[in-house]
């Protein structure tokens, strides 16, 4: 289902912080909800990194 073990990780890593963030919110633990954003920011970052090893990408 996906290209690579990078983008698999990193969609995971989002589903994990969307669910971290949204139990913190409803129970109003401002913790949490700093820990689901990391997730999810892990997760854009492995999408980006993907993208550039795929493409081959020496640019920064």
């Amino acid at each position: 289902m996906f290209r690579s073990k990078y983008r698999e990780m990193a969609w995971w890593l989002m589903f994990v912080g969307l669910l971290f963030a949204f139990f913190g919110a409803c129970v109003n633990f401002s913790h949490i909800i700093i820990v689901g954003i990391l997730f999810a920011s892990f997760g854009i970052i492995l999408l980006e990194y993907d993208r550039r090893v795929a493409h081959d990408s020496n640019k920064s």
